[in-house]
């Protein structure tokens, strides 16, 4: 499961592999650059440095935790690899909010890629912490001119959430809200795909996706006494 975007996300080749974790180092970097008004160009030349220098030491250390991970969820995990990847996930996401509000799109498509790639080490399975993160950066790469990687995320996306529509054909109730979120990227990937000029993904019919997806999303949520 979900092979397709693990590769699309692999550790850098010449992670460092020890097993300290610079979290406690990171979280005040990144807390610092949250607080900045990046709007202006002056601004962007002031911390420019800062802000490379902080995410290139995000990535790394979020290699590490992948290399931590190994293939977790399928094998052992530490607390602390699992925490560490976690918080760097969160942290990730609001960079990626952050630099799209200052609209510096350069850091967003990083900062994106960061919230995927730790996201995928750690909660590979929790198909609706990863679909937002795939998409995002997709998007970012798209509006990058990179139309290629967009493309291959989206294409892993529709990939591995597709059999989320299954479990949905003879029932009458929609998904709670985590499967919701999941179904909701999968339609995002297919209509990104589209706009590309795309309508297939291998055997897969995007619009026969869309259409399936709709119909499941306009269900209501089920409530939890089964009304």
């Amino acid at each position: 499961m979900l092979n397709w975007l693990r590769r699309l996300t692999a550790p850098s080749r010449d992670a460092d592999t020890s097993s300290s974790f610079a979290f406690d180092k990171l979280k005040p970097r990144i807390e610092r650059i949250l607080a900045m008004d990046l709007r202006s160009a002056d601004a962007r030349e002031e911390h420019a440095d800062f802000v490379l220098e902080t995410l290139r030491e995000l990535n790394s250390d979020i290699d590490k935790v992948g290399d931590a991970a190994g293939d977790y969820p399928n094998g052992v995990i530490s607390g602390d690899a699992w925490l560490t990847g976690a918080g760097y996930a969160s942290h990730a996401h609001a960079l990626t909010l952050h630099f799209a509000e200052n609209q510096w799109l350069e850091h967003e498509a990083n900062a994106s890629g960061l919230w995927a790639k730790a996201t995928l080490a750690v909660c590979s399975h929790y198909h609706h912490m990863v679909g937002p993160a795939m998409n995002a950066n997709a998007d970012c790469c798209r509006r990058l001119g990179d139309i290629d990687r967009a493309v291959q995320m989206w294409s892993g996306v529709v990939k591995d959430f597709t059999f989320l529509i299954d479990g949905y054909d003879d029932d009458p109730d929609g998904p709670y809200e985590d499967d919701r979120v999941a179904l909701e990227s999968l339609r995002e990937a297919c209509v990104a795909l589209q706009s590309a000029g795309n309508d297939t993904v291998d055997s897969l019919n995007l619009g026969e996706l869309i259409s399936k997806t709709d119909a499941i999303l306009s269900r209501p949520t089920p409530t939890d006494d089964g009304g």
